[in-house]
């Protein structure tokens, strides 16, 4: 069963690979876009430790205790001023993301160019082949017309001759 240009196009895309790759890269291109945000938002940190080799207290009474010591720690930090840098990297990873997104519409629609004009070119070529086998067939029948009348010796050899080479 012959399949619909439409149907063509849908399968011919999803098994693309210049359609793939240009995908890859717009997902790729959107993480370093989030990358780029990094100097425009405050970063955190935190630790919590503990002592592994605590040393035993005495205590009133005559009790000696072994402590478990923690010790935890936070800091944020916020860029202030760069120079705009941040302002820059931000624009940059936005800028990455748009031509990820052109490469992928080009991508695809070359994809669909190519599977278009693969499809027109077998309906050129499916007719010729018809008229062709039209041509041949109609050849054959003026074969047999020359042959029976040079039978009927109403053609000369030469005419049966052009036939056979038609």
């Amino acid at each position: 069963s012959a399949l619909a240009l439409d149907d063509l196009l849908a399968i011919g895309l999803r098994g693309n690979q210049g359609v793939k790759i240009a995908e890859r890269n717009l997902d790729a291109a959107r993480a370093s876009r989030r990358g780029s945000y990094s100097g425009l938002v405050p970063s955190l940190q935190a630790s919590l430790n503990q002592d592994m080799n605590p040393k035993e207290i005495e205590v009133a009474g005559g009790y000696r205790i072994e402590p478990k010591p923690y010790s935890s720690s936070m800091y944020v930090s916020q860029t202030l001023f760069d120079g705009g840098a941040s302002w820059y990297n931000k624009r940059s990873g936005d800028n990455g993301v748009d031509r990820a997104r052109v490469g992928l519409t080009k991508a695809r629609n070359d994809a669909l160019l190519n599977i278009s004009q693969a499809y027109y070119r077998l309906l050129s070529a499916l007719e010729l082949l018809e008229v062709a086998e039209e041509a041949a067939d109609l050849s054959r029948r003026q074969l047999e017309l020359v042959e029976e009348r040079y039978r009927l010796q109403a053609v000369r050899e030469s005419d049966l001759l052009k036939a056979r080479v038609n």
